[in-house]
Order: C-alpha cells, then sequence, then structure tokens
C-alpha cells in the first residue's frame, strides 16, 4: 500500500512539475529553420534592417525571418559564434558599461555614448557581414570570375586596385544571392503552420 502511495505522488508531482515548467515558458512565435523566436526577439528583429532584401522583407513575419536567416548564415561560416537573442542583449549591455566607465574615468569615446539595441545590431551584423565578404567569399572568388567581370565591362586588370575591387564587389554579390537564397528556402513556421517567405 505504501509503494503504492510513494509511486502514485511521485508520478502526481512529476505530472504538476511538468504543467507548471510547461504552462508559464513563453511559447516561441516564429520558428526558422529549427531556431525559436520568443515574442521580444520578434518585435526586435522585425525593426531590422538585413540590407538587400527589401522585397523579401515585407511583413513582420518575413523581416524577422530575414535576420535569423542571416544570423544563421554568419554563424555557419564562423563568422559570429552566438546568435541567441540573450547572448546579443549581453553584449550591448556590456558594450554600453564600457562607454560609461571609459566616459567616467574621462576617457575619449567615439560613437554615441549609448547605444540603442537596433543601433548595435547593425553595427555588429554590419561588421559580420563585412568579415564574411572579406575573409570567406573574396578567397572563394576565382580570377576566372575576374577576368570575366573585367571583359564584360572594359576594366583594365593590369591594376591590382582594380583586380580587388572587383573581387569585393563579386563577393558581395555573391554575399546577397547565399542570403536570398537562403531566405527563399527557409522553413519558418509560425501559428503552427510552416511558410516559405515570398
Amino acid at each position: 500500500m505504501k509503494k503504492n502511495f510513494y509511486i502514485f505522488g511521485t508520478a502526481f508531482l512529476l505530472c504538476i512539475n511538468f504543467f507548471l515548467l510547461t504552462g508559464f515558458q513563453k511559447k516561441p512565435v516564429l520558428f526558422v529553420n529549427g531556431d525559436r523566436i520568443y515574442e521580444e526577439e520578434y518585435l526586435f528583429l522585425s525593426q531590422v534592417y538585413t540590407g538587400g532584401m527589401a522585397e523579401e522583407e515585407k511583413g513582420t513575419r518575413n523581416r524577422a525571418a530575414c535576420a535569423k536567416v542571416e544570423q544563421q548564415m554568419l554563424k555557419e561560416n564562423n563568422v559570429v559564434e552566438d546568435i541567441s537573442f540573450a547572448s546579443f542583449l549581453n553584449k550591448v549591455n556590456k558594450e554600453n558599461e564600457a562607454r560609461k566607465q571609459a566616459m567616467d574615468a574621462g576617457e575619449r569615446i567615439y560613437g554615441p555614448k549609448v547605444y540603442d539595441a537596433r543601433i548595435y545590431y547593425d553595427y555588429i551584423y554590419s561588421e559580420a557581414k563585412e568579415n564574411m565578404i572579406k575573409n570567406v567569399l573574396m578567397s572563394q572568388i576565382t580570377d576566372q570570375e575576374i577576368k570575366s567581370f573585367g571583359e564584360k565591362n572594359g576594366i583594365d586588370l593590369r591594376e591590382k586596385e582594380e583586380v580587388q575591387l572587383i573581387r569585393y564587389q563579386l563577393a558581395r554579390d555573391r554575399y546577397m544571392v547565399q542570403l536570398k537564397d537562403r531566405v527563399l528556402k527557409a522553413m519558418i513556421k509560425a501559428d503552427g503552420k510552416f511558410y516559405q517567405v515570398s
């Protein structure tokens, strides 16, 4: 009898814990390629601009999905380490605290005294995009691609600077093509349904 009571009591407590934990947890607003986006991050990402994705960014859901897909692409290419919203907010707070300490110490700071989260997001993800273009994609551009671009556009390729500018332009174009392709292929789940960004 006591054994049954303990088994029943343990099962009852586990059920109560399960319902308490799942009942009070926030539910994701959106899933993008398996990443959960909760309301606070969703509202934030729906206000950022990923650059060059204007057609696909129509609507709040698409804008948030585009931003998350770009984060995923940057992480997969080892340009950024952590794309969680909590990590981002922690970075903003650390940066603002460092700026405050520098100002209190009388040191000169460059840029704003306090970063707004959206401005800081633009800053770090613009830097990440540039790093991917320069450190990942430029090395993938072949000499043949540069030669073909130069011939099509009547550019003298004897100048090293011209070659580097073309390499950069082609890498930047490749970044946008890859991002648009990933956005169009993204599996977006919201309201219990899957959507394609369109």
